[in-house]
Protein backbone atom coordinates (compact mmCIF):
# COMPACT_ATOMS: atom_id res chain seq x y z
CA UNK A 1 0.00 0.00 0.00
CA UNK A 2 1.36 3.40 -0.94
CA UNK A 3 2.07 5.66 2.00
CA UNK A 4 2.20 9.18 0.61
CA UNK A 5 3.87 11.88 2.71
CA UNK A 6 2.74 14.67 0.39
CA UNK A 7 1.31 17.80 1.92
CA UNK A 8 -1.53 17.69 -0.58
CA UNK A 9 -2.14 13.98 -0.99
CA UNK A 10 -5.71 14.61 0.11
CA UNK A 11 -6.23 17.74 -2.02
CA UNK A 12 -9.95 18.20 -1.59
CA UNK A 13 -9.62 17.70 2.15
CA UNK A 14 -6.87 20.32 2.43
CA UNK A 15 -8.75 22.86 0.33
CA UNK A 16 -11.82 22.30 2.50
CA UNK A 17 -9.72 23.17 5.52
CA UNK A 18 -8.35 26.29 3.88
CA UNK A 19 -11.78 27.59 2.91
CA UNK A 20 -13.89 26.53 5.84
CA UNK A 21 -11.75 26.19 8.93
CA UNK A 22 -11.93 29.80 10.09
CA UNK A 23 -15.65 30.08 9.34
CA UNK A 24 -16.61 27.00 11.34
CA UNK A 25 -14.59 27.69 14.46
CA UNK A 26 -16.55 28.72 17.50
CA UNK A 27 -15.05 32.04 18.72
CA UNK A 28 -14.95 31.03 22.41
CA UNK A 29 -13.11 27.74 21.94
CA UNK A 30 -9.60 27.51 23.43
CA UNK A 31 -6.47 26.71 21.46
CA UNK A 32 -5.57 23.06 20.98
CA UNK A 33 -3.34 21.30 23.49
CA UNK A 34 -0.41 19.00 22.79
CA UNK A 35 2.62 19.09 20.53
CA UNK A 36 2.47 19.24 16.74
CA UNK A 37 2.04 15.81 15.09
CA UNK A 38 0.97 14.22 18.39
CA UNK A 39 -2.18 12.08 18.42
CA UNK A 40 -4.06 11.16 21.58
CA UNK A 41 -5.47 7.61 21.38
CA UNK A 42 -8.43 6.93 23.67
CA UNK A 43 -8.92 3.21 24.39
CA UNK A 44 -8.70 0.81 27.36
CA UNK A 45 -5.19 -0.03 28.51
CA UNK A 46 -5.48 -3.74 27.70
CA UNK A 47 -6.35 -2.88 24.07
CA UNK A 48 -3.49 -0.38 23.82
CA UNK A 49 -1.02 -2.99 25.06
CA UNK A 50 -2.43 -5.77 22.87
CA UNK A 51 -2.92 -6.58 19.20
CA UNK A 52 -5.13 -3.53 18.58
CA UNK A 53 -2.53 -1.14 19.96
CA UNK A 54 0.23 -2.80 17.94
CA UNK A 55 -1.89 -2.52 14.79
CA UNK A 56 -2.56 1.15 15.41
CA UNK A 57 1.11 1.92 15.97
CA UNK A 58 2.15 0.07 12.80
CA UNK A 59 -0.44 1.86 10.64
CA UNK A 60 -0.50 5.36 12.15
CA UNK A 61 3.04 5.74 13.50
CA UNK A 62 5.19 4.03 10.88
CA UNK A 63 8.78 5.30 10.39
CA UNK A 64 9.36 8.14 7.94
CA UNK A 65 11.17 6.30 5.12
CA UNK A 66 13.76 8.92 4.22
CA UNK A 67 14.96 9.92 7.70
CA UNK A 68 18.46 8.95 8.88
CA UNK A 69 17.18 7.88 12.31
CA UNK A 70 13.93 6.09 13.04
CA UNK A 71 11.19 8.69 13.59
CA UNK A 72 7.44 8.04 13.41
CA UNK A 73 5.23 9.93 10.97
CA UNK A 74 2.95 10.66 13.96
CA UNK A 75 3.50 10.33 17.70
CA UNK A 76 0.76 8.34 19.45
CA UNK A 77 -0.02 9.00 23.12
CA UNK A 78 -2.46 6.86 25.08
CA UNK A 79 -5.14 7.73 27.61
CA UNK A 80 -7.88 5.37 28.91
CA UNK A 81 -11.51 6.41 28.38
CA UNK A 82 -11.99 7.46 32.03
CA UNK A 83 -8.94 9.72 31.73
CA UNK A 84 -10.22 11.55 28.67
CA UNK A 85 -11.21 14.74 30.47
CA UNK A 86 -9.86 18.16 31.31
CA UNK A 87 -7.03 19.30 29.07
CA UNK A 88 -7.07 15.97 27.21
CA UNK A 89 -10.45 16.93 25.75
CA UNK A 90 -8.79 19.90 23.98
CA UNK A 91 -6.01 17.79 22.46
CA UNK A 92 -5.15 18.75 18.88
CA UNK A 93 -5.59 15.32 17.25
CA UNK A 94 -7.65 12.56 18.86
CA UNK A 95 -8.48 8.98 17.84
CA UNK A 96 -11.22 7.35 19.93
CA UNK A 97 -11.80 3.59 19.79
CA UNK A 98 -15.32 2.44 20.69
CA UNK A 99 -16.19 -1.27 20.71
CA UNK A 100 -19.58 -2.66 21.76
CA UNK A 101 -22.74 -4.52 20.82
CA UNK A 102 -24.54 -1.22 20.33
CA UNK A 103 -22.78 -0.86 16.96
CA UNK A 104 -24.37 -2.85 14.15
CA UNK A 105 -21.48 -2.18 11.78
CA UNK A 106 -18.08 -0.53 11.64
CA UNK A 107 -17.95 3.25 11.21
CA UNK A 108 -15.27 5.92 10.94
CA UNK A 109 -16.52 9.31 12.15
CA UNK A 110 -14.73 12.66 11.82
CA UNK A 111 -15.46 15.71 13.95
CA UNK A 112 -13.80 19.13 14.08
CA UNK A 113 -13.58 21.95 16.59
CA UNK A 114 -15.37 19.96 19.27
CA UNK A 115 -13.53 21.33 22.33
CA UNK A 116 -10.79 23.48 20.78
CA UNK A 117 -10.03 25.51 17.66
CA UNK A 118 -8.77 23.40 14.72
CA UNK A 119 -9.22 20.22 16.76
CA UNK A 120 -9.58 17.01 14.76
CA UNK A 121 -11.25 13.92 16.27
CA UNK A 122 -11.62 10.52 14.62
CA UNK A 123 -13.88 7.94 16.27
CA UNK A 124 -13.67 4.30 15.21
CA UNK A 125 -16.82 2.37 16.09
CA UNK A 126 -17.28 -1.39 15.66
CA UNK A 127 -19.04 -4.33 17.35
CA UNK A 128 -15.71 -6.09 17.90
CA UNK A 129 -11.94 -5.63 17.74
CA UNK A 130 -11.70 -7.19 14.27
CA UNK A 131 -13.97 -4.44 12.95
CA UNK A 132 -11.70 -1.74 14.37
CA UNK A 133 -8.64 -3.36 12.79
CA UNK A 134 -10.44 -3.48 9.42
CA UNK A 135 -11.25 0.23 9.74
CA UNK A 136 -7.60 1.00 10.44
CA UNK A 137 -6.36 -1.07 7.50
CA UNK A 138 -8.84 0.52 5.09
CA UNK A 139 -8.45 4.11 6.32
CA UNK A 140 -4.97 4.51 7.80
CA UNK A 141 -3.68 6.58 4.88
CA UNK A 142 -6.73 8.84 5.04
CA UNK A 143 -6.31 9.34 8.80
CA UNK A 144 -2.57 10.03 8.63
CA UNK A 145 -2.84 12.44 5.69
CA UNK A 146 -5.70 14.40 7.21
CA UNK A 147 -3.77 14.84 10.47
CA UNK A 148 -0.63 15.88 8.56
CA UNK A 149 -2.61 18.36 6.49
CA UNK A 150 -4.30 19.81 9.57
CA UNK A 151 -0.96 20.22 11.34
CA UNK A 152 0.58 21.91 8.31
CA UNK A 153 -2.36 24.24 8.02
CA UNK A 154 -1.87 25.21 11.66
CA UNK A 155 1.79 25.91 10.94
CA UNK A 156 1.00 27.91 7.79
CA UNK A 157 -1.55 30.06 9.61
CA UNK A 158 0.88 30.66 12.48
CA UNK A 159 3.65 31.62 10.06
CA UNK A 160 1.35 34.01 8.23
CA UNK A 161 0.48 35.68 11.50
CA UNK A 162 4.04 36.01 12.79
CA UNK A 163 6.08 36.18 9.59
CA UNK A 164 9.38 38.03 9.34
CA UNK A 165 8.50 41.28 7.56
CA UNK A 166 12.12 42.08 6.68
CA UNK A 167 12.62 38.77 4.84
CA UNK A 168 9.17 39.02 3.26
CA UNK A 169 9.86 42.50 1.87
CA UNK A 170 13.31 41.58 0.54
CA UNK A 171 12.04 38.50 -1.28
CA UNK A 172 9.19 40.49 -2.75
CA UNK A 173 11.37 43.39 -3.86
CA UNK A 174 14.38 41.44 -5.12
CA UNK A 175 12.78 38.22 -6.37
CA UNK A 176 9.07 38.93 -6.99
CA UNK A 177 7.94 36.11 -4.71
CA UNK A 178 6.63 35.74 -1.17
CA UNK A 179 7.10 33.12 1.55
CA UNK A 180 5.56 33.11 5.02
CA UNK A 181 8.81 32.63 6.93
CA UNK A 182 8.50 32.95 10.72
CA UNK A 183 10.70 35.15 12.83
CA UNK A 184 14.07 33.74 13.82
CA UNK A 185 15.37 33.15 10.29
CA UNK A 186 17.92 35.36 8.54
CA UNK A 187 19.11 35.75 4.95
CA UNK A 188 22.72 34.54 4.72
CA UNK A 189 23.32 34.71 0.96
CA UNK A 190 21.51 36.45 -1.91
CA UNK A 191 23.18 36.25 -5.31
CA UNK A 192 20.17 37.16 -7.42
CA UNK A 193 19.11 33.68 -8.55
CA UNK A 194 20.00 31.96 -5.27
CA UNK A 195 18.97 32.79 -1.70
CA UNK A 196 20.13 31.05 1.48
CA UNK A 197 17.96 31.60 4.56
CA UNK A 198 18.88 29.99 7.85
CA UNK A 199 17.95 29.61 11.48
CA UNK A 200 20.40 28.36 14.09
CA UNK A 201 19.04 26.42 17.07
CA UNK A 202 22.13 25.80 19.16
CA UNK A 203 24.31 23.57 17.00
CA UNK A 204 21.33 22.64 14.81
CA UNK A 205 20.51 24.26 11.47
CA UNK A 206 17.19 24.82 9.72
CA UNK A 207 17.93 25.94 6.17
CA UNK A 208 15.84 27.26 3.31
CA UNK A 209 17.39 27.56 -0.16
CA UNK A 210 15.59 29.33 -2.99
CA UNK A 211 16.66 29.28 -6.62
CA UNK A 212 15.17 30.28 -9.94
CA UNK A 213 15.98 29.52 -13.57
CA UNK A 214 14.26 29.96 -16.95
CA UNK A 215 11.30 27.73 -17.78
CA UNK A 216 11.47 26.02 -21.16
CA UNK A 217 9.27 22.90 -21.09
CA UNK A 218 7.77 20.26 -18.80
CA UNK A 219 10.80 17.99 -19.20
CA UNK A 220 12.50 20.22 -16.62
CA UNK A 221 9.92 19.11 -14.05
CA UNK A 222 10.63 15.37 -14.10
CA UNK A 223 12.12 13.73 -11.04
CA UNK A 224 15.45 13.15 -12.77
CA UNK A 225 15.66 16.74 -14.05
CA UNK A 226 14.81 18.25 -10.67
CA UNK A 227 17.36 16.04 -8.91
CA UNK A 228 20.05 16.97 -11.42
CA UNK A 229 19.25 20.69 -11.04
CA UNK A 230 19.29 20.36 -7.24
CA UNK A 231 22.73 18.78 -7.25
CA UNK A 232 24.01 21.36 -9.74
CA UNK A 233 22.77 24.29 -7.65
CA UNK A 234 24.05 22.84 -4.36
CA UNK A 235 27.48 22.11 -5.77
CA UNK A 236 27.88 25.72 -6.90
CA UNK A 237 26.33 27.46 -3.91
CA UNK A 238 26.50 25.35 -0.73
CA UNK A 239 30.11 24.51 0.16
CA UNK A 240 31.06 22.28 3.07
CA UNK A 241 33.59 23.06 5.78
CA UNK A 242 36.46 21.21 4.11
CA UNK A 243 38.10 22.37 0.86
CA UNK A 244 36.37 20.90 -2.19
CA UNK A 245 33.35 19.68 -0.21
CA UNK A 246 29.75 20.61 -1.03
CA UNK A 247 26.15 19.65 -0.29
CA UNK A 248 24.49 17.09 -2.57
CA UNK A 249 21.73 14.47 -2.58
CA UNK A 250 22.43 11.16 -0.87
CA UNK A 251 22.52 8.44 -3.55
CA UNK A 252 22.01 5.44 -1.23
CA UNK A 253 18.32 6.29 -0.74
CA UNK A 254 16.23 7.22 -3.78
CA UNK A 255 14.20 10.36 -2.94
CA UNK A 256 10.42 10.23 -2.94
CA UNK A 257 8.64 12.21 -5.64
CA UNK A 258 5.13 13.70 -5.56
CA UNK A 259 3.14 16.02 -7.81
CA UNK A 260 0.59 18.08 -5.89
CA UNK A 261 -1.88 20.81 -6.70
CA UNK A 262 -3.01 23.70 -4.50
CA UNK A 263 -5.58 25.87 -6.21
CA UNK A 264 -4.25 26.52 -9.71
CA UNK A 265 -0.62 26.00 -8.72
CA UNK A 266 1.14 22.67 -9.35
CA UNK A 267 4.01 21.72 -7.04
CA UNK A 268 6.66 19.04 -7.61
CA UNK A 269 8.13 17.66 -4.39
CA UNK A 270 11.25 15.65 -3.67
CA UNK A 271 11.87 14.23 -0.18
CA UNK A 272 15.08 12.50 0.78
CA UNK A 273 18.48 12.76 2.41
CA UNK A 274 21.22 15.29 1.79
CA UNK A 275 24.90 14.71 2.45
CA UNK A 276 28.20 16.52 1.99
CA UNK A 277 30.51 15.28 -0.73
CA UNK A 278 33.99 14.89 0.77
CA UNK A 279 32.48 15.70 4.17
CA UNK A 280 30.57 14.19 7.07
CA UNK A 281 27.34 16.18 7.44
CA UNK A 282 23.85 15.07 6.42
CA UNK A 283 20.15 14.98 7.20
CA UNK A 284 16.67 15.07 5.62
CA UNK A 285 15.45 17.55 3.03
CA UNK A 286 12.30 18.53 1.17
CA UNK A 287 12.42 20.21 -2.21
CA UNK A 288 9.33 21.97 -3.59
CA UNK A 289 9.28 23.33 -7.15
CA UNK A 290 6.68 25.20 -9.17
CA UNK A 291 6.45 27.32 -12.32
CA UNK A 292 5.96 31.08 -12.26
CA UNK A 293 4.28 31.27 -15.66
CA UNK A 294 3.97 35.05 -15.66
CA UNK A 295 7.76 35.39 -15.48
CA UNK A 296 8.55 32.18 -17.39
CA UNK A 297 10.74 30.80 -14.63
CA UNK A 298 11.00 27.77 -12.39
CA UNK A 299 11.19 28.47 -8.65
CA UNK A 300 12.41 25.96 -6.08
CA UNK A 301 12.29 26.13 -2.28
CA UNK A 302 14.58 23.56 -0.69
CA UNK A 303 14.41 22.96 3.07
CA UNK A 304 17.01 20.97 4.99
CA UNK A 305 17.71 20.11 8.62
CA UNK A 306 21.05 19.44 10.27
CA UNK A 307 20.52 18.16 13.81
CA UNK A 308 22.82 15.26 14.75
CA UNK A 309 21.22 12.86 17.22
CA UNK A 310 18.12 15.09 17.46
CA UNK A 311 14.53 14.49 16.40
CA UNK A 312 14.06 16.21 13.02
CA UNK A 313 10.46 15.51 11.99
CA UNK A 314 8.76 18.64 13.31
CA UNK A 315 11.52 20.92 12.05
CA UNK A 316 11.47 19.46 8.54
CA UNK A 317 7.67 19.54 8.38
CA UNK A 318 7.80 23.20 9.44
CA UNK A 319 10.08 23.92 6.47
CA UNK A 320 7.71 22.00 4.19
CA UNK A 321 4.79 24.13 5.38
CA UNK A 322 6.81 27.27 4.64
CA UNK A 323 7.62 26.05 1.12
CA UNK A 324 3.94 25.62 0.30
CA UNK A 325 3.24 29.28 1.09
CA UNK A 326 5.27 30.20 -2.01
CA UNK A 327 3.34 32.75 -4.07
CA UNK A 328 3.98 35.26 -6.83
CA UNK A 329 2.44 38.75 -6.70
Amino acid sequence: MKRSLSILSQVSFFLFLLSGCAENQRPMLPSVAGTAYDVLVVMPKYQWEGVLGDTMRSLLAYPIPYFPQREPILTLRHVPPDGFKGIFQTYRNVVIVSIGNQYDKSRLLLSRDVSAKTQLIYELQAPNQAGIIDLLVQNNEKIVNSILNTERLRTVELNRKYYDKNIHDKLLKNHSLTLAIPQGFAIQVDTGNFVWIEQMRGDNILGLLIWTYPYQDTLQLSKQALLAKRNEILRRNVPGKDPGSYMTTEKILDPLFDVNKLGNQVFYQLSGLWTVEKGFMGGPFINVTTVDHARKRIVTVDGFVFAPNQQKRNWLFQLEAIAYTLAFP
